[in-house]
């Protein structure tokens, strides 16, 4: 006996070291995850805090001091790390012996699951790691996935082993079990987010699993047991049971419905329809019970032959999965500050065009016409015009994304890789494009990806109309989405020529050449064809170089340059695998969905790349189609983890796991158990205390920061009683709220790009003068992207700073000039402007003219042997100045080099221009910063009166031109008697100057 035991041990020892090292060594890291759980847990559990002892005569026996922290906390790491390490490897020891035992031989793929799940443990130490505090994750919750995903495996492999001899008893399958769980998690999702308060909402994860555990239990029970009574098959007794679940899929919906708002802990208002939301729940369960007596009716009557498990994985799919998701990503919340900017690119041209302004003849906007006036228009009927309404709206449609994201995601890659990769990007694993104007173009690429599957012209047709749509929505985006969708259809007509010879590209024309007829027709009788086709031209060919600046990324960002360099490796491994499916004559449908996406992956980050830099929002944006190029080439939609691939067991279970790890660079800042965590938070929004009401009728029912709601009441009420005013500051939601129209086309200053829009506004403002204008807000606005209002719209800075004078008072935060000038004026502005690379900044336009502004020189200085300095001469920080034949050479030794000139008498009013010419090398790793200073009499140097900029350190000559006369330091100061120049500010830098010069021009023409 006892030696039938010790071979039976050591057969089940053979088999565990039959299993491969690698797993070893993951069950090791995921048994040390446990062991910083258990020590984090216990850890959170120990106060060390000093105590009083009134009223106590013994001293207490165990006390926490602070100054005992470091010495417990280590005690107890050295005791508990290693011993729940040691019990987690024993756990995983004695799973993997249950699993061979069960399935009879060494089951790789089981091995491969069990071990995968012991990295759950990592979560909470992972969590700590980034957020320093170990209760943001309930090690409960843990706990419980982790017991549930691995209860509910064996439970079925066990099931499937009892199967084998009463084939009637198959249990159902793991994907309709995990289906059925995620419908017992709506119900939780529901109870965390009803407007009744139950003990459930201090619990929301635990609730979930909770609910998810509990349906699983009593569907499986109950059609096992229904099973024995009916004499069925379980497994599609199983299926119609479930059918008859699925009205349970509307029960997120009740988030929508209601929202209320809390000051203080004190309720102060409360939105929507509680009263409906209170009422869903017990109508979807009268719902369920009717549907459950109908299935079971349809199963009990043979004459009914009806595929259950179709017919509820269709519209668990097509359905349950969407309502969760947008349920998820939603949030009522409308309560924050406002963005003049943004917020005012929908509301005023819809103000306008409610006055009878035509788009683009009367106002311009750079997205489109329902992104930006439709959207406002659309949530001024429905809602209130009003901000607040725009907001209610613009909520409702954000989640619109994540669920088209899905759609496509479901038919490019399968409905769980759907799931789960329509969860990764709402909890920012994978960046997404921000806003709902892509939506038509997800929609757009998901109808070509139907027809190279389906082959039916209603997709093309479809493909073609939404494609229509997206140019409306967004025309940037809506040429990406033209640019894909023409390629694809180029292609696959030619590439197909003998099956569809030309039909998919009339297919897909004829809806969106009658769309842009319609549009046509419409600008035509309105007589503003020809400012429509300008301006579209206009943001196709000058809009991406004026938004975005081309600053290089330095060696030491390129851990953060990652998301710029995700989506071109993507797009490289891409052509790639379709050119050797080109030469090894294995294209198939697979490859045409993979051109689609690779076209809209590159079309799209090419317009992302307007952000400029590897941080801006527009970059990741543009990387929106990458995360599915990248599964589509190695997990196509015909292939699913039913199939048993190991590599997609292992790539699924291993996403799955990072669904729960804190992802710094997400979109919404949770993981999905933090995400479960906020459902009830997003439907009882806790504001901050100080936050008023503003009382402003268009900004409507919103909470604001104090100092914004003060200094927006100040300053719309100022403009509404004001004859007229125009905006510099691009704070265009300004004429909304103080009903008035611009006095230009252009509502916002960003979007005067070219010289010749800048010329138009001149002209306009000639004609109906405004009598206020805002120039400055002391705000970020002042400087977009490193650039300054005032050298972005150089002209229009001029022509105000000569024909207006400074309102001595700010109002409401605002620099406000008023009509008219004045013969003796001193007033500085301070701000501080990083110009980039100027040569660059200015375009090749600027510096290819250098030569013809000469002869309007004001002052020169050329630095020779033969020349004189004319009062130049260097102080601080210069180790080496000396002039020689190539110019004025220096060697700095600080960081505060200076050159300076006193010998001076200016009008700055007579100068347009300086032109720097200089050469600059530096062993310093970073951008090199120079700095132009002036003074006015007697007074110092000062940072009001200065013009930072960056330096080109490659030891090349460039021409560096600043424009003092759009400055309003410069144009408002009196005679300058000084200049002073820093021309780097970092140490052991080599520096030439060959010349500097002032001018003067007319440019105003």
């Amino acid at each position: 006996m006892i030696k039938l035991l010790s071979s039976k041990k050591l057969m089940c020892v053979s088999r565990i070291h039959r299993v491969p090292p690698v797993w070893h060594v993951l069950a090791w890291i995921g048994s040390l995850g446990l062991g910083l759980t258990a020590f984090f847990s216990f850890a959170s559990r120990l106060h060390f805090e000093y105590y009083s002892f009134k009223d106590i005569v013994a001293t207490s026996a165990f006390v926490l001091y602070p100054e005992s922290q470091d010495l417990w906390l280590y005690l107890l790491g050295l005791t508990v790390i290693p011993v729940f390490t040691l019990l987690g490897r024993g756990i995983w020891v004695g799973h993997i012996m249950l699993a061979q035992k069960i399935q009879g031989q060494d089951g790789q793929s089981d091995v491969a699951f069990i071990t995968l799940t012991y990295l759950l443990w990592w979560v909470l130490p992972l969590t700590y790691s980034y957020s320093h505090r170990p209760g943001v994750v309930s090690v409960y919750a843990i706990g419980g996935l982790f017991v549930l995903g691995n209860g509910v495996f064996i439970a079925q492999r066990w099931l499937q082993r009892r199967a084998l001899s009463h084939p009637t008893d198959a249990p159902p399958t793991l994907g309709l079990q995990g289906a059925i769980s995620l419908l017992g998690a709506i119900i939780g999702i529901s109870l965390l987010t009803s407007p009744i308060e139950t003990p459930f909402l201090k619990m929301p994860v635990q609730t979930v699993l909770g609910m998810a555990i509990g349906l699983w239990g009593v569907w499986l029970g109950g059609t096992h047991l229904l099973n024995r009574t009916l004499r069925r098959d379980w497994r599609n007794t199983a299926e119609c049971i479930a059918v008859g679940c699925l009205p349970l899929s509307i029960l997120p919906v009740q988030s929508i419905l209601w929202w209320e708002v809390y000051q203080g802990g004190q309720q102060i208002a409360r939105y929507g329809f509680s009263k409906v939301a209170i009422l869903l729940f017990p109508a979807t369960v009268m719902v369920v019970v009717v549907a459950m007596f109908w299935a079971l009716y349809s199963l009990v009557n043979k004459s009914r032959n009806i595929a259950w498990g179709t017919l509820f994985g269709r519209w668990f799919w097509l359905l349950t999965v969407p309502l969760l998701l947008y349920a998820l990503a939603y949030s009522p919340n409308i309560h924050r500050p406002l963005d003049l900017f943004h917020e005012g690119e929908r509301v005023t041209p819809a103000h306008a065009i409610m006055a009878g302004g035509i788009p683009y003849r009367d106002i311009v906007f750079v997205h489109g016409f329902l992104r930006d006036p439709g959207v406002a228009l659309a949530a001024f009927r429905l809602f209130a015009p009003s901000v607040a309404g725009l907001r209610m709206l613009e909520q409702l449609l954000s989640p619109l994304v994540l669920v088209v994201t899905y759609y496509l995601a479901s038919v490019c890659l399968g409905n769980k890789w759907a799931l789960l990769y329509s969860l990764l990007v709402f909890t920012g694993f994978w960046h997404t494009f921000y806003e709902w104007r892509i939506v038509p173009s997800i929609i757009t690429l998901t109808c070509l990806v139907l027809y190279i599957y389906k082959r039916r012209l209603i997709w093309a047709v479809g493909g073609g109309l939404f494609t229509f749509l997206a140019l409306l929505v967004s025309f940037d985006v809506g040429i990406v989405t033209l640019v894909a969708c023409m390629a694809l259809s180029v292609a696959l007509s030619f590439g197909e020529w003998r099956k569809i010879k030309l039909m998919l590209i009339l297919a897909y024309l004829i809806p969106l050449s009658l769309g842009i007829a319609c549009v046509v027709i419409y600008f035509t009788s309105a007589g503003a064809l020809d400012w429509l086709w300008s301006w579209h031209w206009q943001i196709l060919t000058v809009y991406r170089d004026w938004n975005g600046m081309p600053f290089p990324v330095s060696p030491g960002e390129l851990g953060q340059a990652w998301w710029s360099l995700f989506s071109p490796l993507v797009s490289v491994a891409a052509m790639i695998t379709l050119t050797l499916s080109f030469i090894k004559k294995r294209w198939s449908a697979q490859s045409w969905v993979v051109l689609l996406l690779l076209v809209a992956n590159l079309a799209l980050f090419n317009r992302g790349l307007v952000s400029g830099y590897v941080y801006g929002s527009a970059l990741k944006a543009g990387s929106h189609f990458a995360p599915f190029l990248l599964l589509a080439l190695f997990f196509p939609s015909h292939s699913s983890i039913v199939h048993k691939r190991p590599a997609e067991i292992f790539a699924s279970v291993v996403l799955s796991l990072v669904l729960l790890f804190p992802t710094p660079n997400s979109l919404t800042g949770r993981n999905l158990l933090q995400v479960i965590n906020w459902q009830p938070e997003k439907v009882r929004v806790d504001i901050p205390a100080d936050w008023v009401q503003p009382n402003i009728e268009r900004v409507g029912p919103l909470f604001l920061p104090p100092h914004q709601a003060s200094s927006l009441t100040e300053i719309t009420g100022f403009l509404s009683s004001a004859e007229s005013f125009w905006d510099f500051t691009d704070h265009g939601a300004l004429y909304f709220l103080s009903n008035h129209l611009s006095p230009t086309r252009f509502y916002a200053t960003h979007h005067v790009i070219t010289r010749e829009n800048q010329q138009e506004v001149i002209a306009s403002l000639t004609k109906s003068p405004p009598r206020y204008v805002l120039f400055r807000s002391g705000t970020g606005w002042d400087a977009i992207a490193g650039i300054d209002r005032t050298l972005r719209s150089f002209l229009v800075s001029e022509y105000l700073l000569k024909n207006y004078h400074l309102v001595e008072q700010k109002i409401g935060g605002f620099t406000v000039l008023e009509e008219g000038t004045r013969i003796s004026f001193s007033q500085s502005l301070a701000f501080r402007v990083d110009l980039g690379y100027v040569p660059f900044l200015w375009g090749r336009d600027r510096v290819h003219d250098l030569e013809t502004l000469y002869p309007a020189s004001v002052t020169r200085w050329s630095f020779s042997p033969m020349s004189d300095m004319d009062g130049w001469q260097p102080a601080h920080d210069i180790a080496l100045s000396k002039v020689s034949e190539k110019g004025w050479y220096i060697l700095t030794e600080g960081s505060d080099a200076q050159l300076q000139n006193f010998d001076l008498i200016l009008d700055p009013r007579s100068v347009t221009y300086l032109a720097l010419q200089m050469r600059a090398k530096g062993t310093t790793e970073g951008k090199i910063k120079a700095q132009l200073f002036w003074r006015s009499g007697n007074e110092a140097f000062a940072e009001e009166h200065s013009l930072l900029f960056n330096v080109v350190p490659d030891g090349q000559d460039h021409v560096y031109l600043l424009r003092l006369a759009s400055f309003p330091g410069w144009a408002w100061c009196d005679t300058i008697t000084g200049l002073r120049f820093d021309p780097v500010d970092t140490s052991n830098v080599k520096v030439t100057i060959n010349a500097i010069e002032l001018f003067q021009v007319d440019e105003l023409r």
